[in-house]
């Protein structure tokens, strides 16, 4: 699995543009966790912005505003925060079942993974392989996770992350982001819904 870890950020980006930055960074993390980068990412600069948006073009996510992107010689800070803006958006309403559940065992125990699922670990081995196409239940299970670990990356490493699942939170009456994720929940659900406010937050403050 490809890894964000950004060492050098340079022109169209730069530090005193926060916002921008935490922008192409929350894009990155989403492609990561939903598995769709195929190379590690060390820079933040002109050709990872259209790295970007090649990438997501070739898997059918934001390709009219991909393709407007990558057409401009002159890269305008505006233009590329709605671009990114556009793009976190169509990366959280686009799950890719086969992708994010190959990248989730990656990081994940199989027997955690199938527990947070509602799966067996045989069919997550075949869902991901493109053997078995999971139910639409698993399915949006796999993209909702996917979503959240893209925004504990900006926070945890991979021991990090999955510890986060099974730490108890004030926020959640003392239980785990694990414990509420069990059964037949839906990204819909308020456990759901909580966790995710959770991790969310990671990007703007530390959780409790």
């Amino acid at each position: 699995m490809a890894i964000v870890r950004i060492d050098a950020v340079s022109d169209p980006f730069t530090l005193e543009d926060a916002d921008l930055v935490s922008s192409a960074m929350d894009a990155l993390l989403f492609m990561e966790s939903m598995g769709l980068l195929s190379a590690d990412v060390d820079r933040l600069d002109r050709d990872t912005l259209l790295d970007i948006a090649e990438t997501a073009a070739r898997a059918g996510i934001a390709q009219t505003d991909a393709a407007r992107l990558m057409s401009e010689k002159d890269l305008e800070p505006a233009t590329i925060r709605a671009f990114l803006e556009r793009l976190g958006d169509s990366l959280r309403e686009s799950p890719m079942p086969e992708l994010e559940l190959a990248s989730l065992l990656d990081l994940f125990p199989h027997d955690e993974l199938g527990t947070l699922l509602g799966a067996s670990e045989s069919s997550l081995r075949r869902y991901a392989s493109g053997a078995r196409r999971p139910p639409d239940a698993i399915a949006a299970r796999a993209h909702y996770l996917s979503i959240v670990v893209g925004y504990l990356r900006g926070a945890y490493n991979d021991i990090g992350v999955r510890r986060w699942f099974q730490r108890r939170r004030t926020t959640l009456e003392g239980r785990t982001p694990a414990q509420l994720l069990r059964g037949k929940w839906t990204p819909d659900s308020e456990g759901a819904q909580r966790v995710r406010d959770l991790a969310r937050a990671l990007t703007a403050a530390p959780a409790t």
